[in-house]
C-alpha cells in the first residue's frame, strides 16, 4: 500500500523534487517491494524511477537536482547514488538490465562523485561554492559510501575499489 501510495505522489510530485534523491530512495523501496511481492506494477515502477533520475545526470555524472544544493551538492550526490546503485542491483538480480542506462549514467555519477572527494572541485565549479567536505564544515562517513559495496557487485571498478578498500566496513542504516 505504501508502495502504491508512493507510486501516484512521486507522478504529481514538483519536477525537481520528481528526479531527485528522494525519488530515488522510493524507487528502492519499490524494487525491494518487487523483490519480494512478484508485482510487476511495482517493479515496472521502480524501473521507470531509477531511469528517471539516473538519466538525469549530466555528461559529467553530476545529478542536476543534487547540484543546487550549493555546499552540500557533493554530500547529496552521494546521498542520491545510495539508493540508485542499491536499485540497479536490486533490478539486475530481478533480471532487468539497469546499469548501462543512459549511456552509462551510473558509472557517470559515480565517477563524478568519486573522483569529487579529493578536493571538491567539480561540484564546486557547477555551484560556486566550496563543498562542505572541504570548508570544514563536514566530514566524509563510511555509511556516504556504502553504496560502493553494492556496485562493485555489479562491476569491477578501480576507482570504487581504491576508494572502498580503506573505509571497510562500510554500512548505512538506510541501506
Amino acid at each position: 500500500r505504501r508502495v502504491r501510495e508512493q507510486m501516484q505522489f512521486w507522478e504529481e510530485a514538483p519536477r525537481g523534487a520528481a528526479s531527485g534523491n528522494l525519488r530515488a530512495w522510493a524507487g528502492l523501496a519499490a524494487a525491494a517491494a518487487a523483490e519480494l511481492s512478484q508485482d510487476e506494477i511495482i517493479r515496472s515502477w521502480a524501473i521507470w524511477s531509477t531511469a528517471h533520475v539516473l538519466c538525469s545526470a549530466s555528461p559529467d555524472g553530476s545529478l542536476p537536482q543534487e547540484m543546487t544544493r550549493g555546499r552540500l551538492a557533493l554530500h547529496y550526490q552521494l546521498y542520491a547514488l545510495a539508493p540508485l546503485v542499491t536499485s540497479v542491483l536490486l533490478l539486475e538480480r530481478q533480471g532487468i538490465a539497469m546499469a548501462e542506462q543512459c549511456d552509462g549514467a551510473l558509472q557517470r555519477a559515480v565517477h563524478f562523485a568519486l573522483s569529487d572527494l579529493e578536493t571538491g572541485a567539480q561540484s564546486e565549479a557547477i555551484t560556486g561554492h566550496v563543498q562542505s567536505f572541504f570548508d570544514g564544515s563536514a566530514k566524509l562517513g563510511k555509511h556516504q559510501l556504502a553504496w560502493l559495496e553494492p556496485y562493485l557487485r555489479l562491476t569491477s571498478d578501480p576507482l570504487a575499489e581504491k576508494i572502498a578498500a580503506p573505509h571497510r566496513p562500510l554500512s548505512f542504516s538506510k541501506l
